[in-house]
């Protein structure tokens, strides 16, 4: 039998957003959370549509969006906004920041 505790992945959750007052909706939290769970590791770094963010962090995809500007807003998350070659928007780039 494998011991599987020591492989189960985890998540960073810097202390400072959970403390911080600006944050008012728990949405925020959990899509931070939902964040840094699909971050790379190094670059934290993440590709998550709205709709898997909103998945995971169990609320609604407007919900994600509101989530984000305010994330954006406080400077815990960059968002880049990724184009194809003839200018339409294709995705978004999500760095999870280390305040």
């Amino acid at each position: 039998m494998t011991d599987t505790t020591t492989k189960q992945p985890f998540v960073i959750v810097y202390k400072q957003i959970l403390n911080d007052t600006r944050i008012t909706r728990s949405s925020d939290i959990t899509v931070y959370c939902a964040l840094s769970a699909y971050a790379d590791n190094i670059t934290r770094q993440s590709w998550a549509s709205i709709a898997t963010i909103a998945k995971m962090a169990r609320c609604s995809e407007s919900s994600v969006r509101r989530a984000l500007k305010t994330l954006s807003d406080l400077g815990y998350v960059r968002v880049d906004k990724q184009y194809d070659r003839i200018g339409k928007q294709t995705s978004n780039l999500y760095t999870v920041l280390n305040l």
